[in-house]
This record gives structure tokens, sequence and C-alpha cells, in this order.
């Protein structure tokens, strides 16, 4: 790579963090950044650790942070903001990577990376979801993993995508999920005909069906982003809509020859059909309450950021192309 394009993201990255803003220990930072506390220093949360070990245990999340502390003894707050940063970096690295796979133009690439770290925080439709959060998290350390794990398949370098994809797992024990099932459309929908591409999609669905006690009802309805029919009509448009998008996109990819974009966004139609449908279905039976706190609907993280990413392909090859105001117009706030 060279030195220029890391340049070129170093800007980026640090233009994201002071569009996004940085807000260390907001919203689950509190059950992630006790876990890391927790291994620094032993004594603290002496009852009540449940809370966050519940959820600090799936992830190495707490023990990468705190090997990192330890090793270079900076500040507990530097280390955490370092880390953040990091974090949009590998992001946009990845990006500008699997951008290769799709577009031949330098600015067809710089469009959709440059997108992506103006829309950082982009709420996913209902899943109480941002592109990346304003902290640092095991799933903003876990994106740059699934991503580069993409690149390597449209690479057919199927090894290295099982290592980035182990990586990530280890990181984020859910969202991997959905870019193995990616993946793996992408290889079924390129080898075999569609029809099993589609029933790929399901495994990930696989999971416990016992009836939830009427405090877990209670409790789970609280959390609507769990439940599509209780999404509000304009998150459920949210679902819905890249669909048609990634149709459209799919259409113009073919008739330029664009062979990887081709496939992605068909690939992408699949995944995010059969998810809505999984989504929907996990909503009606209550006997279903206990899968649908593995949210189905989260699939849409990843097909959002491939949307914006294509679709800011898109916009440097047909609409921004070498007409600086343009881009200024797009990129520069008012």
């Amino acid at each position: 790579m060279k030195v220029k394009h890391i340049a070129i993201l170093l800007l980026l990255t640090f233009g994201a963090v002071l569009v996004h803003g940085y807000h260390p220990w907001s919203e689950d930072a509190e059950i992630y950044l006790p876990g890391v506390e927790k291994i620094l220093h032993p004594e603290l949360f002496p009852f009540g650790a449940q809370f966050f070990e519940s959820h600090a245990h799936l992830t190495l999340f707490p023990n990468l942070i705190a090997v990192s502390e330890r090793a270079t003894h900076l500040p507990f707050d530097v280390l955490l903001f370092l880390w953040h940063v990091t974090s949009i970096l590998l992001f946009l690295l990845a990006c500008w990577e699997l951008s290769g796979k799709f577009f031949a133009n330098a600015r067809a690439r710089w469009a959709g990376v440059a997108l992506e770290a103006a829309l950082l925080t982009l709420p996913v439709a209902g899943t109480a979801l941002y592109i990346m959060d304003q902290y640092v998290n095991p799933r903003n350390l876990n994106v740059f993993a699934t991503i580069f794990a993409i690149s390597k398949v449209l690479d057919k370098k199927y090894a290295q995508a099982a290592v980035f994809l182990a990586i990530a797992a280890l990181i984020h024990p859910l969202m991997p999920v959905f870019a193995v099932t990616y993946c793996a459309l992408l290889l079924l929908m390129e080898k075999t005909p569609s029809r099993l591409a589609r029933l790929s999609c399901l495994l990930p669905l696989v999971g416990l069906l016992d009836v939830p006690s009427e405090a877990y009802h209670k409790v789970a309805i609280l959390h609507s982003y769990h439940y599509l029919i209780r999404w509000q009509w304009y998150e459920i448009l949210g679902a819905v809509a890249p669909l048609a998008i990634f149709w459209r996109f799919s259409r113009v990819a073919r008739s330029k020859q664009w062979s990887n974009v081709d496939l992605a966004c068909r690939a992408l139609i699949v995944y995010g059909a059969v998810y809505l449908v999984a989504g929907l279905v996990l909503s009606i039976p209550v006997r279903f309450e206990t899968i649908a706190r593995l949210q189905p609907m989260r699939s849409l993280y990843l097909l959002y950021i491939l949307m914006i990413l294509i679709g800011g392909g898109f916009l440097g090859e047909f609409v921004l192309q070498n007409r600086i105001w343009r881009w200024l117009a797009l990129f520069v706030p008012l």
C-alpha cells in the first residue's frame, strides 16, 4: 500500500473523529469497560460484577485492552482513545481493500471509503446500532476483520478469510455470524444454484426454542428493537429499501461487467431477504423470544456498511468524477 494512501486514510480517520465526536463512557461502555477495569484491578466491583461479566466473558475484548494497558503503561483514558482511533483506521483500511475488489477506478474507491467515514454514526434502521459507536467496544474492533474476510473470499483466499472471521469471533461472538452467512452466500451463489444459497442463510437461526418465563417476557417487550413487528414504519422501510437499492446496483454492475459488484449485490439481496423473514418470524410467537434476543435484524449492520461502500463507489464513478466542487459539496459540511 502506498504511503499517500495511508496518509489519506489517517486524514479520514482523524476527520471522522472530529466530525462524529468521542464519548468514551457512554451507552454499552458501561458493560464492556468495567470488564477491563476488573482485570486490571481485581479489587474493584466486589459485588454486582455479574451485570457486566455476563457479557465480558464472551469476548476477548477486555483482555485485549487490559494487556495493551499493561504493555504500554499509558493512562487508561489515553489508551481507550487510541484504541478508538485505531478501530476507525482499521475499518477504513478494510473498506479501501474491499473497494478495490469492486472498482478499478481510484476515485470510486475513495468515494466509497470517504462516505463510510462521513456516515459512521448513521443509525442502522431499527436495530439500535450505528455503523461505528463513538467509543471503543468489541463491535468497533470486530468489523474490520469481517470486511477483510469478505475481501479475501472475493479473492478466493479462503484460508485467510477464515483467519479474519476467527479473529472477529474472538472479539465479538454474535456479529461475525452474519459475516459467515454472507461469505457462504458469496461462495454458493458463485458456484451453485441460488436456491441452495437461500437455504444456507437459515443455519444461524438454529437455537433454543424453550418457552420463556413470564418474567423474561415482561423484560423482553421493553426491548422493541429485538422485534421487527414493533418497529416504526420508517425503520421497516430502512430494512426493506436496501434490497431494492442492491437490485438496481446489480443491474448497473452487470451492464458495466463489474462481476464482483454484481455478485456482492445479488448475495446481499438474498442475505437481507432471508434475515428479514427470520426477523419477522421470530417477532411473533412468544416461544421464540429466547432466540429473538440474538437479534437477526442486526444482519442489517453488515448490509448497511456494504451499501454505503458500493453506493459511494457509484457516486464517485458516475457523479463526483474529477469535479472538485462536487466532492466538496458532498463531504464538506456547511
